[in-house]
C-alpha cells in the first residue's frame, strides 16, 4: 500500500492476475480514499465494506459474485459495467442506499440474483431525503432477474418502496422472499412476472 502525496488516498498496488477472489473492508473511515492500480480479469467473486470514493468497483468488470456495503456518507459514483455480475448481496448502510442500489442494477445487465439485506435494524436511518425511482427500468430487471430476497430487512417507507419498484419492474421474476414486515404490503404490489411466487421468510 502507498499513500498519494497529492491528495493522503490510499493507493494499493495489487500484481496479481490470477486472483480469483478479493475481501476489502475498510475499517478506517478518516484514511482517505482506496484506489487500486491494476485491473482483476480473473475475480469472480468479491466482498467490499467500504466507506470511500475510490476507484475499487472499477477494478470488478468481471466480478460474478458481488457483496457490497457502502458505509454511511458513501456518494459511490459507478462508471463501470459488471456484464458478468449474476449475483449481488447489497447491504443498507448509505443514506444514499436507494440510488445506489438502482445504480448498481443499471450498471449490471444480466444480473440474476439480488439480495437486499439490512445488517442494524433499529439502529439508525438513512431513508432521509428524497428517492425518485428512474423513469426507465434498469435492463436486468426487464430480461434477467429471477431471485429477489428482501427478508432481512426492518420495513422503512424507504424499504418498501424500493422493494416496490423492483417486483413491478422485474419480467423473468420467479421467486421473492420478503420480510414478515412487509409481506402484506408487498403481496398486494403488482408485480410485473404473472409467475412470481412471494414467500415470507
Amino acid at each position: 500500500m502507498m499513500e498519494d502525496a497529492d491528495t493522503n488516498d490510499n493507493v494499493f498496488v495489487i500484481h496479481s492476475h490470477s486472483l480469483n477472489h478479493l475481501d476489502i473492508l475498510e475499517e478506517c473511515q478518516e484514511c482517505g480514499n482506496y484506489n487500486i492500480i491494476g485491473g482483476f480479469p480473473k475475480v469472480v467473486e468479491a466482498r467490499l465494506e467500504i466507506d470511500s470514493q475510490g476507484n475499487i468497483l472499477e477494478s470488478l468488470t468481471y466480478v460474478k459474485r458481488l457483496s457490497l456495503s457502502l458505509y454511511y456518507g458513501a456518494q459511490y459514483l459507478i462508471r463501470t459495467i459488471f456484464f458478468q455480475l449474476v449475483c449481488l448481496e447489497f447491504h443498507r448502510f448509505s443514506e444514499n442506499w436507494a440510488n445506489l442500489l438502482v445504480c448498481m442494477l443499471q450498471h449490471s445487465p444480466i444480473l440474476q440474483i439480488l439480495k437486499f439485506e439490512d445488517d442494524h435494524p433499529g439502529c439508525w436511518d438513512p431513508d432521509e431525503g428524497c428517492w425518485i425511482p428512474p423513469s426507465s427500468a434498469p435492463e436486468c430487471l426487464f430480461y434477467h432477474l429471477k431471485t429477489f430476497d428482501c427478508k432481512d430487512i426492518e420495513g422503512t417507507p424507504r424499504q418498501k418502496e424500493v422493494a416496490i419498484y423492483i417486483l413491478k419492474n422485474a419480467r423473468q421474476l420467479v421467486t421473492a422472499t420478503v420480510s414478515q414486515h412487509v409481506f402484506e404490503e408487498l403481496e398486494n404490489a403488482t408485480r410485473g412476472s404473472r409467475s412470481c411466487e412471494l414467500t415470507m421468510g
